[in-house]
C-alpha cells in the first residue's frame, strides 16, 4: 500500500509544504520505500501533492511519485495497483504513447490523459488517485469499484485536504472535530462501518467507491466535491447455463483473477489463515505454477496453538507441499492498545 496526500489552500506556499510533509509523515508506515512531494500554485491557490510509496511494480526511482507528465501538465499521486497494466500498455502504445517506466503508475496517467474519465471502465484493479491538470486548473479524484483503497477528504473555506488515512487530515486541519453521532451509533449498536460517506469525524468524508469527481482549484471554499458514479454492480444474470457450466465459469474467473495479481517486481506472499478464501488462493497459486518457489505462505498464529487455525493451516501447507512461515503473536493482551496506536 501507499499513502497519498493532497493539500490545497490559500495559506501560503510554506504552510502548504509543511502541512503536506506532516500528512505524509503520519502515513509513513504505508510507504517506507520513498517519499515525494510536489508543490506549486494554480489560480492563486497553493497546491501540494505527495506520496509515501511501497514499491511493487517497477521499483526504480523513475516510477516514484508524484509522477509528472513529460510536458509538465499533469501531476499524479496514486495508491493501488492496476492488474491489467500490461494489456493497457499495449493498447496505449498502439495509439502512439511512449513510456519512460515499466510500472502501472505511468499507465494510469497516460490512460487518463488519453481517455479521460472513460479510462476508469478499462481498469482492472484497486486504486485511489488524485490527478492535477495544470492547464485547466482541475483536479480529478477516483476510487476503485469496491473501495479497496481508502480515500478521505475535508473541505472548508480555506482548504481542501485529501489523504489515504483520516489521521493525516486530523494532523493538519487546525481544528477539533465533533463526533458524527450517527456513525458512532451505527458502529456501537450494529457493528456497521464504512456504510456511507460520513466518518466518525464530522466534516471528514470518505470518498465513495465506484465514483470519480472533478474539481476546479479556483472553486476552493466556494463549491464542494460532487462525486459521480462510474460503475455499479450488474444484477443481470444468465439462466441458460447448467450448474456445471456456472461452476466452471466461476473457476476460470477466479483463476484469472489470481493470475493477474501475481504480477510483481518484488517477492509475493499469500496470507494463509486456513479458511476457505485464503486456502483457495494458495491452491490456485500452486495450480498456476507448482514449480514456483519464490512465493511464501505466511500465517499469524497464537503462542500456544490451541485457539487459532493452525491445524487447518498445516493441512493446507501439507497438501500443497509448501512450507509456511508462521508469525507468532505472543504479546500480552495488556499491550494490545499500545500496539494499535503504533499501527
Amino acid at each position: 500500500m501507499c499513502g497519498l496526500a493532497g493539500f490545497f489552500s490559500n495559506l501560503g506556499p510554506e504552510q502548504t509544504r509543511r502541512s503536506l510533509g506532516h500528512m505524509l509523515q503520519v502515513q509513513g508506515h504505508r510507504g517506507p520505500d520513498s517519499t515525494g512531494l510536489w508543490c506549486g500554485s494554480d489560480c492563486g491557490i497553493d497546491v501540494g501533492l505527495g506520496l509515501s510509496r511501497l514499491k511493487i511494480l517497477d521499483i526504480s526511482d523513475l516510477a516514484n511519485q508524484p509522477m509528472v507528465s513529460e510536458n509538465g501538465r499533469y501531476i499524479l499521486v496514486y495508491n493501488g495497483e492496476i492488474y491489467n497494466y500490461i494489456e493497457l500498455r499495449e493498447e496505449l502504445a498502439a495509439s502512439g504513447v511512449v513510456f519512460r517506466t515499466q510500472g502501472d503508475t505511468e499507465i494510469l496517467m497516460q490512460a487518463l490523459m488519453l481517455w479521460g474519465p472513460s479510462a476508469l471502465s478499462r481498469l482492472n484493479g484497486m486504486w485511489a488517485f488524485l490527478l492535477l491538470d495544470r492547464v485547466t486548473g482541475e483536479i480529478m479524484l477516483s476510487r476503485d469499484r469496491f473501495g479497496v483503497k481508502p480515500l478521505y477528504t475535508y473541505t472548508d473555506e480555506s482548504k481542501l485536504l485529501v489523504s489515504s488515512e483520516i489521521k493525516a487530515i486530523l494532523e493538519v486541519a487546525n481544528r477539533r472535530f465533533q463526533v458524527q453521532t450517527s456513525v458512532a451509533d451505527a458502529y456501537l449498536h450494529q457493528g456497521l462501518l464504512c456504510a456511507g460517506t460520513a466518518t466518525f469525524f464530522m466534516g471528514v468524508e470518505e470518498f465513495p467507491a465506484g465514483h470519480w469527481a472533478r474539481f476546479r482549484v479556483e472553486d476552493l471554499g466556494k463549491k464542494k466535491l460532487e462525486p459521480k458514479r462510474y460503475w455499479t454492480i450488474s444484477i443481470s444474470y444468465r439462466n441458460d447455463l447448467s450448474e456445471s457450466e456456472l461452476i466452471e465459469a466461476t473457476r476460470e474467473t477466479f483463476i484469472d483473477s489470481v493470475k493477474l495479481r501475481l504480477r510483481s517486481d518484488v517477492p509475493v506472499g499469500v496470507l494463509l489463515s486456513g479458511g476457505i478464501d485464503s486456502s483457495a488462493i494458495a491452491a490456485t497459486v500452486h495450480h498456476l505454477d507448482p514449480s514456483r518457489d519464490d512465493i511464501k505462505l505466511i500465517s499469524a498464529v497464537g503462542a500456544n496453538g490451541h485457539n487459532d487455525e493452525q491445524p487447518f493451516i498445516d493441512i493446507m501447507a501439507s497438501h500443497l507441499k509448501r512450507r509456511v512461515e508462521k508469525l507468532v503473536l505472543d504479546y500480552p493482551s495488556s499491550n494490545a492498545l499500545d500496539l494499535l496506536s503504533e499501527a
